[in-house]
């Protein structure tokens, strides 16, 4: 008989933790499990390990075996083996699905009966049989002063952090151009989510442990995440990882995001300046714009554009809200347009302006060659030099009409600038004054000429003194701004005459009383310009017979009016009886004559006929119509042009005298357009 051995026959293990994954590798997985808390009363001599391409099909019976074998699978390698954790690695084709389940089994079922002792399952695991998830894309979408939004894609470019393109998500060499196809992160194995890790950059160097894990995304279906409870402005270092049923893949590279929002979009900018060399050359346009609101994060720097936006045309940084918010663009060319464009940079990235298009190298105008003048004619812009003229055609380009300076205004006007308006739009005109004698002419514009906005080479300056002198400057204005002064002129208040505007002409004079050949014309006397009137000239045109045509010259102080004082009465003597004449006039003072003032009428009651008075009536008789009581009815000879002194019978007026006793006598008109009369008579 042999010895007696004893035995201790215990409770069967716990069940180990479930299958985690570790790392994989071309065809074998390796991972992890808790090793159970409770082993059963007896040392644990081996693991079981169970695996199947179903949750719930294909598994294995429970049976024991070699370490780490059983009747499961044959080949798996010891990995490792922690205070509580055990690591296996086991042959796993790349591109399937594997279940894994674990047992523990008893020291003592080891030894006597491999059937006994096997403790109950872990939990089930899947795993892909392939590595972890790469690092997926992370890009800063969004932020505010607490927050900051990120965009995760598990799409990875092989040529490093560029974004794959949607839908067939492929990505560009950066040396060929040409398109590559992308991988997706999850390398095979289901997408299952994204972990979010973050920790706060003040400028060193970061460990890993001051990541924390801020976020996680379970619905693929959303790539973007928003991380709230930020501090503004804030600098943060973010990394992601893709979840799959590997468990947590790689990290991806730290990138800087900081809890703020792009910047305010911002104005565009306006030209403060734009200026030319002599002749044109080496033009400059200097620029201004303002700060736009950082929402969270200071602007750092402005880019410049300067016609198209593939490079900047400078790049300034913010040290100061004074340092970057305006820019020269120097050595532009005379007379050509560029356009500029700005784009505000923060942390979170840039926001551009809209282009400030049209901006047109040129300076403001040039001195103006000659001073102001006084007292010409009023000019189209396109004219020869209007200081040359006095009175001047409408067909030369004038408009015909002289504007006056009176006692207390003063008309001026100036030459055109020509190219010397620097390649800008003519916009006005500013002139400057002096208050009368030896007073300086003033820095501000007069307000009475009005041509600041209206580039017209005249204009009339009113509200000054009489008999006072001025001095004048002029300057130009185009799209740029304000040229410099002219030379300076002097005019004293004062002009010439203004022109006649009521001439009227009346032949109704010519009674029996006056039988000479004259009419009559009259008129209110003008506004002097200032200075007294001197007299008058005028033009009689014979209409009738051209060669009889006369001037004339009258005195001022003749033939005026008594009753009014202001209205000029004048005969027109020694014309030709039966003639039509026409008259116009203009006064004069000691500057000169004034306008003309317009023709006389030649047609109706003021035609300009000299008439001599009418011969008799020849002819008056009865009519031969049947006598009737009480009426007496006559008839006369229609008279001649020359029997009526010239006048046209239509437009006659007769005079009828009758006699009823020896001491009255009666008149009556009869209308010019008959040559009889009827007289209703009673009996005394």
């Amino acid at each position: 008989m042999s010895d007696v051995m004893s035995f201790m026959r215990g409770a069967v293990p716990g069940a180990p933790g479930a299958p985690t994954y570790r790392s994989s590798s071309q065809n074998t997985i390796t991972f992890e499990f808790t090793t159970p808390a409770d082993d059963g009363g007896d040392t644990i001599g081996a693991f079981n390990i169970y695996t199947s391409s179903s949750y719930e099909t294909g598994w294995p019976s429970q049976a024991g075996g070699p370490y780490c074998s059983g009747n499961v699978i044959m080949g798996c390698t010891y990995a490792g083996q922690g205070a509580d954790t055990t690591r296996l690695q086991i042959p796993c084709p790349t591109g399937t699905d594997v279940y894994i389940r674990v047992n523990a089994q008893s020291n003592a079922g080891i030894v006597n009966d491999p059937a006994q002792g096997m403790g109950p399952y872990s939990p089930t695991s899947r795993f892909f049989c392939n590595r972890k998830a790469e690092a997926p894309m992370v890009t800063q979408i969004g932020g505010s002063p607490d927050s900051i939004t990120l965009d995760m894609s598990p799409w990875i470019c092989p040529y490093g952090d560029i974004l794959c393109t949607p839908p067939a998500y492929t990505c560009q060499n950066p040396l060929t151009a040409a398109q590559t196809a992308c991988t997706f992160a999850s390398r095979g194995d289901e997408l299952m989510g994204y972990n979010i890790y973050l920790a706060m950059d003040n400028g060193g160097p970061i460990q890993e442990a001051e990541y924390t894990l801020r976020g996680s995304i379970w619905e693929t279906s959303i790539s973007n995440i928003t991380i709230r409870g930020l501090i503004a402005g804030q600098e943060y270092s973010v990394k992601v990882a893709a979840v799959t049923h590997n468990g947590e893949g790689a990290q991806s590279a730290a990138q800087s995001v900081r809890a703020c929002g792009l910047p305010s979009v911002p104005p565009k900018p306006g030209i403060v300046r734009r200026q030319c060399g002599a002749g044109g050359a080496s033009c400059l346009i200097e620029m201004r714009w303002t700060l736009p609101d950082g929402n969270g994060c200071p602007i750092t720097r402005f880019l410049v554009y300067k016609d198209n936006e593939i490079n900047p045309a400078d790049d300034i940084s913010c040290a100061s809200a004074a340092d970057c918010t305006s820019w020269t663009a120097s050595n532009l060319v005379k007379g050509q347009v560029y356009r500029f464009k700005v784009r505000a940079v923060n942390a979170r990235g840039s926001v551009g302006t809209d282009w400030l298009e049209n901006a047109k190298a040129i300076s403001v105008p040039g001195k103006m060659n000659v001073a102001p003048a006084a007292d010409a004619t009023q000019c189209r812009p396109s004219s020869v030099n209007l200081q040359d003229l006095y009175l001047v055609a409408p067909s030369s380009g004038c408009f015909g009409t002289r504007l006056y300076s009176t006692s207390t205004s003063i008309f001026i006007t100036w030459e055109d600038l020509g190219t010397q308006w620097n390649e800008g739009f003519p916009v006005g005109f500013k002139v400057y004054r002096n208050d009368g004698g030896t007073t300086e002419i003033s820095s501000i514009a007069d307000p009475t000429c009005g041509r600041e906005v209206q580039p017209t080479r005249y204009c009339v300056i009113t509200g000054l003194q009489q008999g006072t002198t001025y001095r004048f400057k002029v300057s130009a204005i185009n799209e740029v701004g304000e040229g410099p002064l002219s030379d300076e002129t002097s005019k004293t208040t004062g002009g010439f005459p203004h022109r006649i505007t009521d001439l009227t002409l009346d032949q109704s004079v010519n009674t029996d009383a006056y039988t000479q050949s004259r009419l009559r014309v009259h008129w209110t006397i003008p506004d002097n310009g200032g200075q007294a009137l001197r007299g008058y000239t005028g033009e009689v045109e014979d209409l009738t017979d051209p060669s009889g045509s006369i001037t004339y010259a009258g005195n001022v102080n003749d033939d005026i009016d008594p009753a009014t004082a202001n209205i000029k009465d004048e005969y027109l003597e020694g014309l030709t009886r039966s003639h039509q004449y026409r008259f116009r006039v203009a006064a004069e003072n000691p500057k000169g004559f004034g306008d003309w003032s317009d023709w006389t009428l030649t047609t109706g009651p003021q035609a300009g006929y000299v008439m001599d008075a009418p011969a008799a009536v020849a002819n008056l008789r009865r009519h031969s119509d049947a006598p009737v009581s009480g009426k007496i009815k006559l008839i006369w000879d229609t008279p001649t042009v020359a029997d009526a002194g010239g006048e046209q019978a239509a437009n006659i007026v007769y005079s009828i005298h009758y006699q009823r006793s020896e001491e009255h006598t009666s008149e009556l008109q009869s209308p010019s357009i008959i040559s009889y009369a009827v007289f209703c008579l009673k009996k005394k």
